[in-house]
């Protein structure tokens, strides 16, 4: 009996082995497949947005506890900086969340076990009608050399950790979909100082007061052209 019931204890514990392997290679296939068809969308400029006005705060916090179990698991460090009273964004909310996840994802994956990582949205300075967010983390950094390379289709960047996966496509698709929203992306970075990652959405403006009169964007071609290296 006793033989039998570490046996069963023994097959349960593969068979759970198994079942978590085969849910985790699921979600890297699925997140393969959305990758490509996304990419496959705004190469071809039918890439659409649809807008309206949202509470930066709430986008970041949602992104921000939907990857929190990942964080807890590899014991890095993870906050939330939102500047009070922000005003709202014109944003396609599922969209600009799927951008942080983007970047957070990165940052859990980059940055040690003790690291830092920091999610902080602001009004950008100087009277600009934007707020900005930044995705900071303290692991290996990027050269400078490679800060516009990065967001270039299929690129992926050595790093102090091996092996972090990816289809090298999260990033080209962030910067794009920022740009559809009216947006910009940049990162400042510098080896063994982490790297950080910024994007801006615009300020919602009043219908009555020269809103954009049609929910959705399409993306425009020629600077797609441009941003994707195809002319």
């Amino acid at each position: 009996r006793l033989r039998a019931r570490r046996n069963f204890k023994k097959l349960k514990e593969d068979q759970d082995r198994m079942l978590k392997a085969a849910i985790l290679n699921s979600d890297r296939l699925e997140s393969l497949i959305t990758g490509i068809l996304d990419f496959g969308k705004i190469e071809s400029g039918q890439m659409t947005s649809y807008p309206k006005a949202i509470d930066p705060g709430k986008i970041a916090a949602e992104a921000f506890e939907g990857l929190r179990p990942w964080v807890l698991k590899k014991q890095v460090g993870m906050s939330l900086a939102v500047t009070p009273g922000l005003p709202l964004v014109y944003a396609d909310e599922g969209r600009t969340v799927q951008v942080l996840v983007n970047l957070l994802s990165n940052a859990i994956k980059f940055t040690p076990a003790s690291g830092k990582i920091v999610l902080s949205a602001v009004r950008v300075p100087g009277g600009e009608k934007f707020v900005q967010f930044s995705v900071k983390d303290t692991g290996s950094g990027i050269p400078p050399a490679e800060h516009k390379r990065i967001f270039e289709k299929f690129v992926q960047i050595a790093s102090g950790e091996m092996h972090v996966g990816g289809t090298g496509l999260g990033l080209a698709i962030a910067k794009a979909l920022v740009h559809l929203q009216g947006g910009k992306m940049w990162v400042e970075s510098e080896v063994g100082q982490g790297a950080t990652f910024f994007f801006t959405l615009p300020q919602f403006i009043d219908i009555n007061r020269d809103a954009p009169s049609s929910p959705e964007l399409a993306a425009p071609k020629v600077w797609w052209k441009q941003f994707l290296g195809l002319d």
